[in-house]
């Protein structure tokens, strides 16, 4: 939208305004506008936010391992399946992942500036970067403002010692706070320019993503729960847990060894960004996505990593716990689940065979000159070739409808057909082609006479 028009509208269509600060859009399009519009272009802009996070991971597990040993920990972060699969797309959560470790390190070093830089790009980039914000404010103060120093600081203070104390603090946190006012001031200004513009905020009633803000009810929230804690130990993360946990076992009448002030300060960061980010995806149905929690399963990647550097002593026993745990993560890659069961197709490599399928799908149907209108599918079959793959074809199939149409094109990579309607394919419906490929298939059914 950007591109085609010239940057004339700050504003997207309602169709594709996803209520947050279209930044990232811009600067694709941007890119576009510069080097030219491409696939190519797009995933390499998407370099420097890559290349940041690994310079970023590095700096960051530096402070906890020390040189020696940030090898093997900077493999078990970038081992994890959805950090892996979103650094192959085009995807907002890798900025974000970059920019939260830049407000970490700049939180350790108390680095103001970049400090402020770093929170103005994750309100920029989207609504979870507010939510993530919020937990480096957090952490910043827990971090950067001493309360114990200043309460034993004003002990010798007899008159006035409360009201000492809070103007202390007060202008301590003054002083922290300003370090978010530009953020906060941008933050202000669009969504007020948004709202005299259209009237709404977050999202309106015909809006394509209105249904994720639909809250939950109790039991919902019980589910929703249950599945973070599934997306925790998902695609092989299931390992990170059991050499800190053996650890901790181990160590149970002497836990405070294990308890230094590195490691609290690794748990503070974890502790604080699993309630913010949990809110608003135990909170609402479908907010439930892997990616969205994709700062966690990193924490805990590092935390690992500390606890088998400073607690294993034996070189030989930290290779093999190493390897065994990276094993695992790259084994995640390849974990399927039956078709009933909605998958994070983007939160691991598993996905890649899609896009070879998809295209020799592509080209049967042409050979077979049945129109793509009068096939139904799901998304992300149902984009035009132009907006997925920038082909210039304008064509798309349609959104399904298996009591109105004849043909389905049907892959395990849709999440959006029901399980009645994946029983009504293979009762009612007939294979006509189908391609297959380490474990992804795509499929074209025609309804049974």
């Amino acid at each position: 939208f950007f591109y085609e028009n010239n940057f004339s509208d700050l504003l997207l269509p309602d169709k594709i305004d996803s209520g947050h600060i279209p930044a990232f859009g811009i600067y694709i399009a941007f890119c576009w506008f510069i080097f030219g519009k491409s696939l190519f272009v797009a995933h390499f802009a998407m370099l420097p936010f890559i290349v940041g996070i690994i310079f970023q991971a590095y700096k960051f597990i530096e402070n906890f391992t020390g040189k020696k040993y940030i090898f093997p920990v900077m493999l078990l972060f970038f081992a994890d399946p959805t950090l892996l699969s979103q650094s192959i797309l085009v995807s907002p959560d890798i900025v974000l992942v970059f920019l939260f470790f830049l407000s970490l390190n700049s939180i350790i070093e108390n680095r103001k500036i970049l400090l402020s830089i770093a929170i103005t790009g994750l309100f920029l980039i989207s609504m979870r970067g507010i939510m993530i914000s919020l937990a480096v404010l957090l952490i910043d103060i827990s971090t950067n403002i001493n309360f114990k120093n200043i309460i034993a600081d004003k002990k010798n203070y007899n008159r006035n010692k409360k009201s000492l104390i809070f103007l202390q603090i007060s202008k301590q946190l003054v002083q922290r706070a300003v370090i978010y006012l530009p953020a906060l001031i941008i933050f202000i200004a669009y969504f007020y320019y948004h709202y005299l513009r259209k009237n709404w905020i977050a999202y309106h009633s015909s809006s394509p993503w209105g249904n994720n803000f639909n809250t939950a009810d109790f039991l919902g929230m019980i589910k929703n729960a249950g599945i973070f804690i599934w997306r925790m130990i998902d695609f092989g993360r299931i390992f990170l847990y059991f050499p800190v946990a053996g650890i901790m076992i181990l160590k149970i009448k002497n836990l405070k060894t294990i308890f230094t002030e590195k490691n609290k300060f690794l748990f503070k960061i974890l502790i604080i960004t699993t309630i913010c980010l949990s809110v608003s995806f135990i909170s609402y149905r479908s907010l439930t996505a892997h990616r969205y929690i994709l700062p966690l399963y990193l924490i805990v990647s590092v935390i690992t990593g500390y606890f088998i550097v400073n607690f294993i002593k034996i070189h030989k026993v930290q290779v093999l716990i190493f390897g065994l745990i990276i094993f695992g993560l790259i084994l995640g890659n390849l974990l399927i689940y039956s078709d009933k069961t909605a998958q994070g197709w983007d939160s691991s490599l598993a996905h890649i065979p899609y896009y070879e399928l998809s295209n020799s799908m592509d080209k049967y149907v042409e050979s077979t000159e049945i129109p793509k209108y009068k096939i139904g599918s799901a998304f992300p079959n149902i984009s035009s070739g132009e907006i997925c793959k920038l082909n210039n074809d304008t064509s798309s199939y349609v959104e399904k409808n298996l009591s109105e149409q004849n043909y389905i094109i049907y892959s395990n990579i849709f999440n959006d057909f029901s399980d009645s309607e994946i029983d009504s394919l293979k009762n009612n419906f007939t294979i006509v082609k189908e391609f297959k490929k380490r474990g992804v298939f795509i499929s074209l059914y025609k309804k049974n006479d």
